[in-house]
């Protein structure tokens, strides 16, 4: 096996989002890149282009190189995973309404940062060479 392959982890993570995708197409919202690219984003609200520009982003960012280790590699994916959600977490403190889901928002920056240090001290004591990623 190349120690070097990238398999593109983004479909995995998906799989794991079916119930919010599930609830997105039930309340009308669009989840995938497809549907909310019929968004006039000139149109839309401030955060719509941020969303999108997220979306995009964490796509290109899943494509973590597999080491063949697979703590080091779950690792290294749960990483750019939480750095996503922050950023998410951060449009809506930016732009949300609702002082109960911008304080929801603060508290997942809060729970991700806690974790993506653990995982980053993690990483450096497994292997002090170890470059988390960082896109």
């Amino acid at each position: 096996m190349n120690p070097h392959r990238t398999i593109p982890l983004l479909p995995v993570l998906l799989l794991l989002a079916l119930p919010l995708q599930a609830l997105a197409q039930e309340i009308g919202a669009p989840f995938d890149r497809g549907l909310s690219a019929e968004i006039d984003t000139a149109d839309a609200a401030p955060s719509t282009a941020a969303f999108l520009a997220e979306h995009d982003r964490l796509k290109q960012a899943m494509e973590v190189p597999l080491t063949g280790d697979t703590d080091v590699d779950f690792v290294r994916a749960m990483i750019v995973q939480q750095r996503g959600l922050i950023n998410l977490a951060q449009i809506e403190i930016d732009n949300g309404a609702d002082a109960t889901v911008r304080q929801m928002a603060k508290q997942v920056i809060k729970a991700n940062q806690a974790q993506i240090s653990q995982m980053q001290d993690w990483l450096s004591k497994r292997d002090p060479g170890e470059i988390s990623p960082l896109r």
